[in-house]
């Protein structure tokens, strides 16, 4: 799957893709990680970017994109329904938020392929990932940490360790039957 989509996109098997998934606008980071990815492509060639998503500033976003030196390494898909197939092609998974986020679901649906996530460390997103073993957390908004995180992932036994241990994370915390489990043992003690 991860070869047939990257071939659609126009991207080379050997690319090492950093995707985002979610509503593009400004408090979401999309413009932190656009100039962090950017900056971090001018050091490793073998870097794209995928967007999925759609919002306020996604003219914007292009626009900026378009301008940069990278332009042809960004990828812009738009909405879609369906996400899940997309995790395949991913390397790794931004989840760049500004704002305070409840929980952080793209980290969890992404771990659960098998997919390292970089997310800021702010409100309810570190829930959703064990630092330095599923994925990094990362001071919102700061372009040279994002950057180098970036450039950590880009580390093919960093991501698959990381990747592996994503998979068992969500298994262990965040699969269907863990949650019934917990649901009834919540009403058992109401």
């Amino acid at each position: 799957q991860r070869r047939a989509i990257l071939h659609d996109l126009g991207i080379g098997d050997e690319a090492i893709v950093l995707g985002y998934a979610g509503r593009i606008h400004a408090g979401k980071g999309v413009f932190v990680l656009l100039e962090a990815a950017t900056a971090a492509m001018a050091r490793e060639p073998r870097l794209h970017c995928l967007w999925i998503g759609d919002g306020q500033d996604a003219s914007a976003l292009r626009e900026r994109t378009a301008a940069g030196p990278m332009a042809d390494r960004h990828h812009f898909l738009g909405w879609i329904n369906n996400v899940h197939p997309y995790y395949n092609a991913m390397s790794m998974l931004a989840f760049p938020s500004m704002q305070s986020e409840t929980f952080g679901r793209v980290s969890v649906e992404a771990q659960a392929t098998g997919v390292p996530v970089l997310a800021s460390n702010l409100a309810g997103i570190p829930e959703a990932l064990m630092p330095e073993v599923t994925g990094l957390l990362l001071p919102p908004g700061d372009v040279m940490a994002w950057r180098d995180a970036i450039l950590k992932m880009c580390d093919a036994p960093i991501r698959q360790r990381m990747g592996d241990a994503a998979r068992s994370f969500v298994l262990q915390h965040f699969s269907a039957s863990v949650i019934v489990a917990e649901l009834v043992r919540i009403f058992s003690e109401g």
